[in-house]
C-alpha cells in the first residue's frame, strides 16, 4: 500500500471515529436507547447502530434524516460544531427554531 493511500484511511478511520462518538453523545443526550432508537421507524437494526457508534462503519442519510427529527444535532454529529437554534423540548424530542 502506498504512503497517500494509508494516510487517507487513517484520516477516514479518524473521521469514522469522530462522527461514531458525537453519535453516541447525541443519542445519550436525548436518553434514548439503541431499542428505543430502532423502534422508532426507519427499520435500522441495533446492529447498524452498534456498528455506526464503534466506528465500523457511517451513518446513512436516511438515519441522519430520522435522527434530525428526533432531535439530534446532525450538524454537530458530522462536524462537530453545534447548532444551538435547535433544542428538543419534551419527550418527543420535537425541535424549535430559535430566533
Amino acid at each position: 500500500m502506498n504512503a497517500k493511500k494509508e494516510e487517507t484511511d487513517v484520516g477516514n478511520a479518524q473521521l469514522r471515529e469522530s462522527i461514531s462518538a458525537r453519535l453516541r453523545e447525541e443519542r445519550a443526550r436525548l436518553q434514548l436507547t439503541v431499542g428505543k432508537l430502532c423502534m422508532l421507524g426507519g427499520g435500522f437494526s441495533s446492529r447498524s447502530i452498534y456498528d455506526w457508534e464503534s466506528g465500523r462503519g457511517s451513518p446513512k442519510a436516511e438515519f441522519l434524516a430520522l435522527a434530525g427529527e428526533l432531535g439530534m444535532d446532525v450538524p454537530y454529529i458530522l462536524t462537530g460544531v453545534r447548532n444551538f437554534a435547535m433544542e428538543p423540548i419534551g419527550s418527543n424530542a420535537s425541535l424549535i427554531h430559535k430566533p
